[in-house]
């Protein structure tokens, strides 16, 4: 592929020492030989290097930069120039969700493997620990689930729909029990518009979201009620237009394809067309399995009838009528007289069915991170060592999701807005000395990941903490629980054996 040719100006100021010798056209023609793409090396190398490029056909360094027929040569339309497609691959995972087994098995997969039964802070201060609890089983705000169960959906929402919005609301002190005047609102990805606006005073809003000068977020522009929803049209009267919300106050959770991405599309939306061929093969197999459980007959003609099947060579024309029937399931007939009835002998189904539907889930999972063991619960097929082995490789992969995308999009901006709303409203001070650095950060502990070899893992566990390899904060966090909730019980429990 040729390169542009760019045509330097010669520079103001001469840096480079020049002499009578050296004139302005001879620095010019050196900058344009070290420049050249089309100079050719002579000698016999260069004829040879010269006559294969052009039997070969090679003008580009990377083969994948071709254009020939042969290959697909797609458009780059820059980081958000696709958005636009996003409210179909949407509706495509949400219908693939809501039809497909294999499909929602993955999405709920996703879920179950990054948050579980929730990812929780690690919190040093007692009565800050205690004071999150009670605020957390009260945080959603259409009153289902405890902060934890919103976690599990906004993952979901964001592995189904590329993207999740959890919205910070205000409250009255009164109406909450924990007295923490603070709620989250999930919202689908369908209440941020797509496309371009001018806000108010002529600020550009690229799909839903308006930046400052630097680049940083400064007002998403929501839809109050979702346009998808017909009560949103009975209740706003047909007006809906998105209105704009402080930054401070969302967490848009998503995870973007480049680092100038807007938006997010659905984590599935690579094999979405191969998830629909491989429904169409499944059933096609399905409708020959159930043509092949009909018995289907054919009655062949005694040697020496007419074509019409009605009389005997040599013999009168006025032979009895036949009656031929199909055979029911399970049942027998009484074929007419010197008719032999054989039953038909349908194609077998394919032989690769089984290999071709376990390839295809394959590519389903790992478009998504999964195996495929995941997405079918059948692990015949591989044993304790393949399976440690699957699992480490996409515990990597689910501890990056954990921490690059929960944690960073929307656990930290939560439990900072929780924090600073206790001290606001004089539900929890810190302490003397406190510095903000070190009640306003914590550290997350995702949900155990379990073990395969219990005792074998526990003991290595033990070495690790004698051999001052890890601590036992490491070691309770890899378990899913907290070392000070494990001392708290456990002296407890010695109390209560001296009694």
């Amino acid at each position: 592929m040729a390169r542009k040719i760019i045509t330097l100006k010669e520079p103001s100021v001469d840096t480079q020492a020049s002499s009578p010798a050296t004139g302005t056209s001879e620095r010019v023609a050196k900058v344009s030989s070290a420049n050249s793409r089309n100079t050719v090396s002579g000698g016999v190398r260069g004829m040879v290097q010269s006559a294969f490029a052009w039997i070969a056909g090679a003008r580009t360094h990377f083969q994948a930069a071709t254009l020939s027929p042969k290959f697909k040569v797609p458009t780059d339309v820059g980081p958000n120039g696709a958005n636009g497609e996003i409210p179909i691959l949407r509706a495509r995972s949400r219908y693939a969700k809501a039809n497909y087994g294999w499909y929602r098995q993955a999405m709920r997969q996703l879920a179950n493997n990054v948050v579980g039964y929730g990812i929780t802070p690690i919190i040093k201060y007692p009565d800050l620990k205690k004071l999150y609890k009670l605020w957390g089983a009260e945080a959603d705000a259409r009153g289902k689930f405890s902060i934890n169960g919103l976690q599990w959906f906004l993952m979901e929402m964001v592995a189904t729909d590329g993207e999740g919005i959890a919205r910070w609301r205000e409250r009255r002190v009164e109406d909450m029990v924990s007295g923490i005047p603070f709620q989250i609102q999930l919202m689908p990805p369908d209440h941020l518009p797509i496309g371009m606006m001018v806000a108010p005073g002529g600020a550009w809003v690229t799909d839903g979201i308006e930046r400052d000068a630097i680049d940083r977020p400064l007002r998403y522009w929501l839809h109050p009620m979702n346009p998808l929803d017909w009560k949103s049209k009975v209740k706003s009267n047909g007006v809906n237009d998105p209105v704009p919300v402080r930054a401070e106050d969302i967490a848009h959770v998503f995870w973007p394809e480049s680092v100038e991405s807007e938006r997010g599309s659905p984590w599935g939306a690579s094999v979405l067309n191969a998830l629909e061929f491989l429904r169409d093969y499944q059933m096609s197999e399905v409708e020959k399995k159930a043509l092949q459980s009909k018995f289907t007959v054919v009655y062949s003609q005694p040697a020496g009838a007419s074509d019409e099947g009605e009389a005997y060579a040599g013999e009168e024309a006025d032979t009895p009528e036949k009656n031929f029937s199909a055979i029911p399931g399970g049942a027998a007939v009484v074929s007419p007289e010197g008719y032999e009835p054989k039953l038909v002998e349908m194609p077998q189904n394919d032989a690769n069915y089984e290999g071709f539907n376990r390839f295809s889930l394959s590519e389903v999972g790992v478009a998504i991170g999964l195996c495929v063991e995941q997405i079918t619960l059948d692990f015949s097929k591989v044993n304790d060592r393949v399976y440690r082995a699957m699992m480490l490789e996409i515990g990597r992969f689910v501890y990056s999701i954990q921490f690059h995308l929960m944690v960073d999009q929307f656990l930290n901006p939560m439990y900072k807005r929780f924090v600073s709303t206790a001290v606001k409203v004089g539900k929890w001070s810190p302490p003397p000395g406190a510095k903000p650095e070190d009640y306003m950060q914590v550290e997350w502990m995702p949900p155990a990941r379990g073990h395969i070899h219990p005792i074998q893992e526990v003991q290595a566990f033990m070495m690790a903490v004698q051999a001052g390899f890890t601590s036992r904060e490491k070691v309770a966090a890899e378990f899913g629980f907290d070392i000070d909730e494990i001392d708290m019980e456990n002296a407890g429990g010695s109390q209560r054996a001296q009694i």
